[in-house]
């Protein structure tokens, strides 16, 4: 599997025209890892312009301090950033596909003509939307998973990254590094983990690299309430509690119910 930074330069080489990017900003680690990422690789190229666009979908109480992290790390690359605030309003198909039908509207009202909207999705990711669409029975377009370039409002949408793996074969899944580690970028001090494990939870490895991490906040997504369970006993032995629990039923075509809890440090 490309490098990273070999990724995007095939991407710019196939799409040598493109002379406008704009980042999808979520502030996580795989976005963050992107926006570092393709601004270096065209800061001394001045005909290309880049910015980047953040989605507040005000579903979380931390919202509008993580856009202002977004903004923060934006000053300091000297990339113009837009935050949208976005009314997510749930239509019967789940709080996930709501939060996704309105950023991608937002995405459509901000992309420019023949600009390039870049997403920081990867192979895992793509892994991941193949068997949840083969769950949920999809036909063969609905297989074919996510494209790496497809028109979009007035540009393109784009996945530069999509061929990249953020994991190494010979280490755990709890000390795979994202996408940043390969593109040698010192990641900011982490304000939020959002952790969603196999169904087995993460277990001692998994909080002992949440622990390395030493954010304040950490969101861990559960669908087994023993492993839930064992990993609250775990996070609060590692200095952590629980402050809030909500429970979401994302896949209703399945029997089990996700737990969405936050912790914060102690």
């Amino acid at each position: 599997m490309p490098e990273p930074g070999e990724a995007f330069a095939r991407h710019r080489t196939a799409h040598s025209r493109t002379a406008r990017y704009c980042v999808a900003y979520s502030g996580g680690r795989d976005s963050h890892a992107l926006l570092h990422l393709v601004e270096r690789s065209l800061r001394d190229d001045p005909a290309i312009a880049l910015r980047a666009l953040h989605i507040d979908h005000g579903l979380s109480p931390d919202s509008a301090r993580w856009a202002d992290h977004c903004r923060t790390v934006c000053e300091r690359l000297g990339v113009t950033l837009a935050v949208r605030r976005v009314d997510v309003r749930p239509d019967g198909h789940g709080p996930e596909a709501a939060a996704r039908a309105a950023r991608h509207g937002a995405f459509a009202d901000e992309l420019g003509v023949g600009e390039h909207l870049l997403l920081a999705h990867h192979a895992h990711d793509q892994a991941e939307t193949f068997l949840l669409r083969a769950l949920r029975g999809s036909g063969p377009d609905g297989l074919a998973a996510m494209p790496a370039l497809r028109p979009f409002a007035r540009g393109c949408l784009a996945r530069p990254l999509l061929e990249c793996s953020t994991r190494g074969d010979r280490r755990p899944p709890t000390e795979i590094p994202p996408v940043a580690s390969a593109c040698g970028i010192d990641l900011d001090p982490i304000d939020v983990v959002v952790s969603d494990p196999a169904r087995p939870g993460l277990a001692k490895p998994g909080v002992a690299a949440l622990k390395r991490m030493d954010a304040p906040v950490v969101v861990l997504v559960s669908c087994d309430p023993a492993s839930l369970a064992r990993d609250a006993r775990l996070l609060a032995d590692a200095g952590y509690r629980a402050e809030s629990v909500e429970v979401l039923d994302l896949f209703p075509q399945t029997p089990h119910v996700e737990c969405v809890t936050r912790f914060v440090r102690a």
